[in-house]
Parts: C-alpha cells; structure tokens; sequence
C-alpha cells in the first residue's frame, strides 16, 4: 500500500454515530505497508475498538476487533496491493 492509497483510505474513512463514546482523535493510519496499515483513534471511554473495511464504501464486510481501551490501535492485514480500501471505526454497539 502506497502513501497516496493510505491517504485515500484516511480520507474516504465514513464515521457513524454512537451514544456509547465520544471520538477524540482520529481516525489515523500508521505503519502502512504493501499489506497491511494499523488504525488508531482515541474515544473518551474503555471499549473494545472495531474496523470494518472492505472495498466498497458502502459493503465493510470484513472486521477487527480490538481490546478495550481508550487509545485503540488495529491492526488490518492481508490487503490486496494496489487496492482502494474504506473503513469505519467503532465498536461492537456500532461506529464512532
């Protein structure tokens, strides 16, 4: 994955709404690599952190789960190279 795909991908991220945290920063992408990028937020309460992401911006049929925090980091791999990808974060009650 090249910069300007991860910068696709941090600018093409959808948020929803959720009652259950407030997102303080992010979305951001580190560590981006052919295969693979980890994506960081911080929300305002513990909870386990989720990515969905897929090809289509509006079909995320693949997803990530975290460990409960505050200061999430997910890693996503197996990427296809070359390949746009969108994702939404959030956790299991729903997006951010």
């Amino acid at each position: 994955m090249n910069i300007k795909q991860l910068v696709a991908l941090a600018l093409l991220s959808t948020l929803g709404a959720s009652q259950a945290e407030t997102l303080e920063r992010g979305p951001y992408l580190q560590n981006g690599a052919v295969d693979g990028a980890t994506v960081m937020w911080r929300t305002d309460s513990a909870v386990a952190g989720k990515v969905w992401y897929g090809t289509t911006q509006g079909s995320l049929t693949q997803s990530v789960t975290g460990d409960s925090a505050t200061d999430h980091s997910i890693r996503i791999t197996d990427l296809t190279p070359a390949t746009k990808y969108f994702y939404k974060i959030g956790n299991d009650a729903g997006g951010v």
